[in-house]
């Protein structure tokens, strides 16, 4: 038999164990979609579509190989080079603020097809969609339905594109430029500043009764 306190003991390293490798997975998990792979003509017109969208690099810029037609291949992921605009929010309420949100891929997306119409975007996020990859002619309803994709879990369930402060969530009926201002007053806190911005909505509708 193995003493009360030696049990307890186990017990509690088991569940640190388990604590870190879930962090660990959610972590991972935050980042993973993000990562993609563009085929563009060259190198400079890489460059071009995020000076123009006003992001940079996450770190290197992967160069992994050509496609049939020639094009070059480049694994990368998006930051933003703004402090607020296209700054991501994790699940957990955490700011993000080298990660990129869905706004700052969709805004990535069309600058590169304004200047290259032939280049294309993979990521797990468009396998997701069923779609093989990203081009011109459907990068209106794949950043649609990309926004709409679950990332959070069956029982909190949070769109991908409601993770940052470019638009009010779909829940939340309030001016965006208050859901802002919310956001950057509670930068750390992004459920509670959609907790407080849900009061905010409910103060409002009651106040529309009074009148």
């Amino acid at each position: 038999m193995i003493p009360s306190e030696a049990r307890n003991r186990r017990h509690f390293g088991f569940a640190l164990m388990s604590m870190k490798f879930l962090r660990a997975k959610q972590t991972t998990g935050e980042t993973r979609h993000n990562l993609m792979q563009v085929a563009v003509r060259d190198k400079q017109t890489l460059d071009d579509a995020l000076q123009r969208s006003g992001l940079k690099p996450r770190g290197e810029v992967k160069f992994v190989g050509r496609t049939r037609q020639g094009q070059e291949k480049y694994s990368l992921t998006l930051s933003p080079t703004n402090p607020v605009k296209f700054v991501r929010y994790s699940t957990s309420g955490r700011r993000m603020p080298n990660v990129a949100c869905a706004h700052g891929y969709e805004c990535f997306a069309k600058e590169l097809f304004e200047i290259d119409p032939d280049s294309s975007i993979k990521s797990s996020m468009t396998r997701r969609q069923g779609v093989s990859k990203v081009t011109k002619g459907n990068v209106d309803y794949m950043a649609s339905d990309i926004k709409q994709t679950n990332v959070g879990s069956r029982m909190i369930p949070q769109e991908y594109g409601e993770l940052c402060g470019c638009e009010a969530p779909k829940r939340l009926k309030m001016p965006v430029r208050d859901y802002r201002r919310m956001l950057q007053e509670h930068s750390s806190d992004y459920q509670g500043a959609i907790r407080r911005a849900q009061g905010y909505v409910l103060r409002a509708s009651e106040a529309e009764k009074l009148r």
